[in-house]
């Protein structure tokens, strides 16, 4: 079982069960934008460059998600870890797009991240292969569901 959002189609050789809706926040330093509380635009942050964690073989997806699915015109800054994507929000160096749990370091904020005043979300997915569906992974899919809302 993979839980992870939705990046494609799903595929009907994958059970996919919707777990939740995840809003989506921009990591930023504080005195790097002016924003409110409430959240940030996305057409707010179009002179920063978009800190994206990926190693190498995952970098052209990554893009191509964010640009073609989320809507990021922006150019791109790749970090190998979260921690070093964090010290990259710290010296400024552009915003991290991240979940709600990610820890604001220093002079970090994280605000929502909204497109035309919505906030920004992410479908979230328990995955597993159709040929392995079996009522252990269903039971487990629905703690999941029941406990992260």
């Amino acid at each position: 079982m993979v839980i992870n959002d939705q990046r494609r189609a799903l595929s009907d050789q994958w059970v996919n069960e919707f777990l939740m809706d995840q809003q989506v926040y921009a990591m930023v330093r504080q005195d790097a934008i002016d924003a409110a509380p409430a959240g940030i635009e996305l057409s707010d942050l179009k002179n920063l460059l978009c800190i994206l964690v990926a190693g190498p073989e995952y970098r052209e997806a990554e893009v191509s998600y964010w640009r073609d699915v989320v809507g990021l015109s922006n150019d791109v800054l790749f970090a190998e870890n979260m921690e070093t994507a964090l010290m990259s929000v710290s010296t400024g160096a552009g915003f991290l797009p991240c979940d709600h749990d990610v820890p604001s370091l220093g002079g970090n904020i994280r605000l929502p991240l909204l497109r035309s005043g919505v906030s920004l979300t992410r479908k979230m997915y328990a995955f597993w292969p159709e040929q392995k569906d079996f009522s252990l992974q269903r039971e487990f899919s629905d703690m999941l569901r029941t406990h992260i809302q």
